[in-house]
């Protein structure tokens, strides 16, 4: 049967989709890709448990949702099974670990603490231009009652600050630039400079956060202009809870493949902590990912 892979960066032309995962993923990406595509592929791709690339969002197979394409990929692979609709699958070899293998993350600084973010829009049906097509009806909706997820890292300074009843500065940059913006649709671009940052006027007081964060960018326009609540809590040296929401107008044009515009809309953005056996610890914030340049010191300065 086959199976629906979520690719973030693939860095593959055609010629290459034909032969198997483990050939797709470690060899080196072509220094040209002969006209077939420019640049990475990324989206969709549908494989076999051989680890065959059967086709993908934007190789081979298209349409308007996921569906589609398993459909699309299941008929091919019968086809090449000889198979015939509704006849039972013939028995697959298991195959061990990827001769190689790519670190899907970096690793969290020693002692530092996670905190889950999350976003998504309060407003949901507010009127909004979408000068590109994206399907059906169902997928924009789909789009918009979406919830952008994130990770933030806390340094281990920060951890003791937050323990003794004080609000680390570097701590509350680093949420404003890299975490209180809008990913719901998948992005995670535009990040805010640090000239963006007009306020952050937070105070923290017998364990309750409040203040606002102003955010604004000239070209594009885009701004978030939030108040902040929360808590922060600490048994000993531990901490035990940090939990902030920031609420507030946002407006952005993305530049992304969607070029989305949201104007007046109302913005959420939760921060919780993290207990040591989520998954979540495990992910690299948005920020070092992807196309990103941004280094890891850089983040965490």
């Amino acid at each position: 049967m086959p199976v629906l892979v979520d690719v973030s960066i693939f860095h593959a032309g055609p010629k290459r989709m034909k032969g198997t995962l483990e050939e797709a993923f470690t060899s080196d990406p072509p220094a040209s890709l002969g006209g077939e595509l420019s640049g990475p592929v990324q989206g969709m791709f549908c494989l076999d448990l051989e680890g065959r690339v059967l086709g993908g969002q934007k190789y081979r197979y298209s349409g308007s949702g996921n569906r589609d394409h398993l459909e699309a990929a299941l008929a091919d692979f019968r086809q090449s099974r000889g198979q015939k609709e509704g006849e039972a699958p013939k028995a697959v070899a298991t195959r061990g670990r990827l001769a190689q293998t790519v670190p899907y993350s970096l690793a969290c600084p020693k002692g530092a603490a996670v905190a889950r973010v999350t976003n998504r829009f309060l407003d949901p049906g507010r009127p909004k231009k979408w000068s590109q097509n994206l399907g059906s009806k169902e997928i924009v909706e789909q789009y918009e009652g979406a919830m952008g997820r994130d990770v933030l890292w806390i340094r281990k300074d920060e951890v003791d600050q937050l323990v003794g009843g004080r609000l680390p500065e570097s701590l509350l940059k680093r949420l404003a630039i890299f975490h209180a913006r809008n990913t719901t649709y998948g992005q995670y671009g535009g990040s805010w400079e640090a000239k963006d940052l007009k306020t952050m006027d937070l105070k923290l007081d017998a364990g309750r956060v409040s203040g606002t964060i102003i955010l604004e960018h000239a070209k594009p326009l885009r701004f978030y202009r939030a108040s902040v609540t929360g808590f922060v809590e600490a048994k000993g040296p531990t901490l035990t809870r940090f939990d902030l929401i920031l609420q507030g107008e946002w407006q952005e044009v993305t530049d992304y493949e969607f070029k989305i515009t949201n104007a007046d809309r109302v913005l959420g953005v939760g921060i919780t902590l993290l207990h040591d056996d989520d998954p979540m610890k495990k992910i690299t914030p948005g920020s070092l990912g992807g196309h990103s340049s941004l280094k890891i010191e850089d983040y965490l300065r």
